[in-house]
């Protein structure tokens, strides 16, 4: 895995820093499959503090041409509505403040310069999927719900040409089980990163 040093730099220094659980590691990978597929329509379900859209918009800025539509309704609401886990609920109730977590993901993405390549959309996944007609690389990491990850799979997945990229965080997770079984139905897996308390894979479209 090689990407331009500048950006490996950048993900390094900038991206411990944030909010969020997306490690410079699997950053840089997304930024590798981005370059390596020269993927010109990225779509990142889950923004969050912007970790991974950020360096998937990176990515974007090298290829030139390329764009990122990163996802997210930042809403405790829906967050909790959407969370299987009774302790999740409590998190996004009484630690999760959503408006700071947005402001703040939007003022790193302007700081980097990135509004050109990457776009933000402050809405449920659900809503979204019909201003896609093809999409290169795909990364799931919106609600781990049974339902709402399952509904994030089969509305966007068939979107994905052959040949592309997803990936999904948090595959070992109870509730995520049902999602991956239907990933599985259609991309191979490419690889499985083992990181602290957590699990994510990436796949190739077949």
């Amino acid at each position: 895995m090689s990407i331009p040093k500048h950006i490996e730099d950048a993900i390094n220094h900038y991206i411990p820093h944030q909010d969020g659980w997306t490690t410079p590691e699997r950053c840089i990978e997304m930024v590798d499959r981005i370059l390596e597929i020269k993927a010109q329509v990225s779509v990142d379900i889950g923004v969050f503090a912007g970790r991974s859209t950020i360096a998937m918009g990176f990515a974007a800025r090298e290829l030139g041409n390329a764009i990122v539509y990163g996802i997210d309704p930042w809403h405790v609401g829906i967050a909790q509505e959407s969370d299987d886990n009774p302790e999740g609920v409590d998190w996004w109730k009484d630690k999760a403040d959503l408006e700071r977590i947005h402001s703040q993901a939007m003022r790193d993405i302007w700081a980097h310069n990135l509004e050109q390549w990457v776009v933000i959309i402050r809405s449920r996944s659900e809503y979204c999927d019909k201003l896609f007609t093809e999409i290169d690389v795909l990364n799931i990491d919106g609600a781990h719900g049974k339902v709402a990850s399952c509904r994030d799979v089969m509305t966007y997945l068939p979107k994905v040409r052959s040949g592309g990229v997803l990936f999904m965080d948090d595959t070992a997770w109870p509730s995520t089980q049902e999602a991956v079984k239907l990933i599985e139905q259609q991309c191979d897996l490419v690889r499985t990163m083992n990181e602290p308390n957590t699990e994510s894979r990436t796949y190739r479209k077949r």
